[in-house]
């Protein structure tokens, strides 16, 4: 397994995140384990515990859903927890700030599109400001 790869370290990012919400709800790996089973998709605890010690290459999407909801969170917070800092790697080698990845991840809207909106409503904005009397 590469960590260099982005797959890989996405699938890293994505395992710390699960282990840090499962202990912050005071669950132990086999409780999570228990409820993936009875949402449909049995994840056993060695499972889980390789994907949240960085072991696994992959996670499908299946998989996040499943966890997601166990968790009591939208699958993107396993992707960009609310309220990161700094910036996050949305593709291999393109990193974002936080805020728009989440903002992208949860509307698909991206902030070249919201800059630009951004500049339109300033825009018009300025055309009605003169326009009123």
């Amino acid at each position: 397994m590469s960590a260099d790869s982005w797959p890989v370290r996405l699938t890293q990012s994505v395992g710390a995140e699960v282990r840090r919400i499962r202990q912050e709800r005071h669950m132990t790996v086999q409780a999570l384990a228990d409820e993936c089973a009875k949402l449909g998709l049995p994840l056993g605890r060695v499972t889980i515990t390789k994907l949240e010690g960085g072991k696994r290459e992959a996670v499908s999407i299946a998989e996040m859903i499943v966890l997601a909801r166990a968790l009591s969170v939208a699958p993107a917070d396993l992707l960009i927890r609310p309220g990161t800092p700094g910036t996050v790697e949305m593709l291999p080698g393109d990193f974002w700030p936080a805020a728009d990845a989440a903002r992208w991840l949860a509307t698909g809207t991206d902030a070249a599109t919201i800059g630009t909106l951004r500049c339109k409503v300033a825009e018009l904005s300025g055309l009605l400001g003169a326009a009123l009397p």
